[in-house]
């Protein structure tokens, strides 16, 4: 019930509203994204992955399906993201992930696994499923999210502080 609570205010309040320590932490939206692709096997919209509905999702039938997002701005530091397979039914919920990769890609190509998972079990009654980073991914361009097999999912939140955040911290007049 808390994590339900938890992402209907981020969903409703957001983009900034969560915090870390002193770093406020955004929710990065549509609005923050320029493109979003995914592998070329689907039955929904790319796009429907990034909107913030439960009531519309993202599945792809493919042998190793992916979901990118590319980002309006690399001033972000991601520190968490968010999985929800909330809403799933039959043949949808039978292909919620258990296993993936995101990987952070910078503008010149470079890309780098962030954090990968496996035997995860998703729970389609539940409508976030959050997971921190090791060490935040600074300087994406692209985000980009790597199943083994055919997975769907209803939403993806990837939470993220501003990079120049720290460098502000001790400016005079900054405040949080």
């Amino acid at each position: 019930m808390t994590r339900v609570l938890a992402a209907l205010l981020l969903a409703q309040f957001a983009p900034t509203l969560a915090t870390h320590g002193r770093r406020r932490l955004h929710l990065i939206s549509a609005a923050d994204v320029l493109s979003i692709t995914s592998s070329a096997t689907t039955t929904t919209s790319p796009s429907s992955a990034f909107d913030l509905l439960p009531s519309t999702h993202w599945r792809s039938d493919a042998a190793a399906p992916y979901l990118s997002a590319t980002l309006a701005s690399s001033a972000w530091s991601l520190t968490s993201y968010g999985l929800s397979t909330y809403g799933l039914h039959g043949a949808d919920a039978a292909v919620a992930p258990t296993a993936w990769s995101l990987s952070c890609v910078t503008a010149s190509g470079v890309a780098a696994v962030v954090d990968a998972r496996s035997g995860e079990t998703l729970a389609t009654d539940e409508l976030l499923h959050t997971f921190a980073l090791g060490a935040p991914a600074a300087g994406c361009a692209e985000l980009r999210l790597d199943f083994p097999s055919a997975a769907a999912l209803s939403d993806v939140y990837l939470f993220a502080a501003w990079a120049a955040e720290d460098a502000c911290a001790d400016a005079d007049g900054f405040k949080d």
